[in-house]
């Protein structure tokens, strides 16, 4: 059994040695498609959105497998032995679109970053830099609309006027 199987692997390389044609090595048929490579800018990108939407951590986890993916597709695309050879072969809009997808998949963490930080109150003021406050509803239990010359509670003992039911 062994045997035959060495002589099947001898018969093999000894024939892709003796016709070259045969082994045809090529780059772009190794590398990644561009249907691929959306497909990882905008599920990556919306997972992370989400991710970072949800929980930070979460968009900081979600965030890393994508990321890895396009520094792989980058460090490939700028080789200077494969580089050139995809270019010959895929052409220029390979690459242009493959940087593309990379660049829809960083704006929407950047977005998803900045989510994360807006609500957050600044270190050195300790103002808060979210939207403003929601003001109270007018509108009272029964649908009746309650007046809106003063607000409910009145003023509270330091004199700030409160919004909340007394």
């Amino acid at each position: 059994m062994r045997a035959s199987r060495a002589i099947l692997l001898g018969a093999i390389l000894s024939g892709i040695v003796a016709f070259p044609q045969v082994a045809v090595a090529e780059v772009t048929d190794k590398e990644p498609t561009l249907v691929t490579t959306w497909v990882w800018a905008l599920v990556g990108g919306s997972l992370g959105l989400v991710g970072w939407r949800w929980r930070w951590w979460a968009g900081a986890v979600l965030v890393l497998l994508p990321a890895a993916y396009f520094t792989g597709l980058h460090f490939e695309l700028t080789d200077p032995y494969v580089g050139p050879d995809i270019v010959r072969e895929a052409g220029r809009g390979y690459v242009l679109w493959s940087y593309s997808a990379a660049a829809v998949f960083i704006v929407l963490q950047v977005a998803g970053v900045w989510h994360v930080v807006r609500g957050r109150p600044h270190v050195a003021t300790r103002r808060w830099s979210g939207p403003a406050p929601r003001q109270p509803s007018t509108v009272g239990a029964g649908g009746r609309r309650r007046p809106t010359a003063e607000p409910l509670g009145g003023k509270d003992p330091a004199g700030v006027t409160s919004w909340r039911r007394p």
